[in-house]
């Protein structure tokens, strides 16, 4: 599997406005992905995080303890270089983490299936807290920075686990059997991605 995360967005959702890439928390979200990066080396076979520009005119990459920091490159975006990874890799299996919802309707038409950042979020805690992780959790802070009434949003704040999934194939119907007791297509997939992801 191949996982790319939308590196403003996650970090804006983790951490707020405060965050910028030369801040604390720049090091500590890639201390925290690169350590889930070793940990799901067997199922994620490449694990990238990308953000938008950089010094070069070109994409830039960096190795951080098997996690790939991408910079897009100078006035280039984050999301662009992802669709175009999309593309790249069509015909693998790729996950991309990110809540914007342009972002996710580009990469889904190159077969991409997507994760919102609060469950991923999710799976990361979960994974980190496992017992078979012997490093440091981190603990991950979320804040409203705003009074506007978001549903999604008010609903990871009161707890809700998998609240932001979104596959966007709610116009589609699910497959089931007659006896009703078969998960469909799409059930199904959504479970295999959640244990090669967490």
């Amino acid at each position: 599997m191949i996982l790319m995360i939308d590196g403003y967005n996650y970090a804006k959702f983790l951490y707020g406005p405060e965050y910028n890439r030369l801040s604390a928390l720049h090091t500590k979200l890639l201390h925290t992905l690169s350590a889930y990066a070793r940990k799901k080396r067997k199922s994620v076979s490449q694990m990238s995080i990308v953000f938008d520009g950089g010094v070069s005119l070109h994409p830039e990459r960096d190795n951080h303890h098997g996690l790939t920091v991408v910079s897009a490159g100078h006035g280039r975006s984050a999301d662009d270089y992802l669709v175009e990874a999309c593309d790249r890799f069509a015909g693998h299996d790729v996950v991309v983490v990110t809540n914007d919802r342009e972002l996710s309707r580009r990469c889904k038409a190159h077969g991409a299936r997507l994760y919102a950042v609060a469950d991923f979020v999710l799976l990361v805690r979960m994974v980190m807290r496992s017992p078979a992780y012997e490093g440091k959790e981190e603990e991950v802070v979320v804040r409203k920075t705003s009074a506007e009434a978001n549903d999604e949003l008010d609903a990871l704040m009161m707890g809700s686990d998998m609240a932001m999934y979104h596959d966007n194939d709610d116009d589609e119907p699910e497959e089931r059997t007659r006896s009703g007791n078969k998960k469909s297509k799409k059930e199904r997939a959504r479970e295999r991605y959640n244990k090669k992801l967490g």
